[in-house]
């Protein structure tokens, strides 16, 4: 029998090692977040930057240069970090209500401004879109 070369088996395992972390991270854990509920309000929100995504010094940055995250203060008590898309992100002021509906991937803000907001951004859309296609 053929001895497999040391490299190659210290390849094959960090792939072996690293195969449930990248599963983790783009399968099971937002699958996990989309069946979970909850409520709380808005204490804070931050942005720090993603080191692989640093340009070259002096450059602009990006939103989706940053993880963008909310710090919400459970209504069951506790604290917790979501990660948001930036258009999710700015809207958020701390004191607003935030519900995590079951189903969704992303808080929204529970107030009616808001949803008001969003609907309206909906009606331009679906307009845009039916003048656009002639319908």
């Amino acid at each position: 029998m053929e001895k497999v070369p040391r490299t190659l088996r210290r390849i094959l395992l960090l792939v072996a090692l690293a195969l449930p972390v990248v599963a983790w991270q783009l399968w099971l854990a937002p699958a996990r977040e989309t069946r979970q509920a909850w409520s709380g309000t808005l204490i804070e929100t931050t942005r720090s930057p993603r080191l692989l995504r640093l340009g070259e010094p002096g450059t602009h940055r990006r939103p989706n240069d940053y993880h963008h995250e909310w710090h919400v203060e459970l209504d069951g008590g506790g604290v917790r970090e979501v990660r948001v898309p930036h258009r999710l992100w700015h809207h958020g002021e701390p004191g607003l209500p935030v519900v995590k509906r079951r189903g969704e991937r992303w808080p929204e803000i529970d107030t009616d401004e808001y949803r008001d907001q969003q609907r309206r951004n909906r009606e331009g859309t679906r307009r845009v879109l039916e003048v656009l296609t002639g319908q």
